[in-house]
């Protein structure tokens, strides 16, 4: 539950033994996270 504000996708396997993590380096559009610091200026 704690990985939730890291990433932007958490997902377990049927049994609950695998995790698999997923963060977006370019989130997509309607995230709701326009602006305020990043990369490019």
């Amino acid at each position: 539950m704690l990985m939730l504000k890291c990433v932007d996708r958490l997902e377990y396997n049927d049994v609950g033994n695998s995790v698999t993590l997923t963060k977006y380096l370019v989130r997509p559009a309607g995230s709701g996270d326009e602006g305020g610091g990043g990369e490019g200026g």
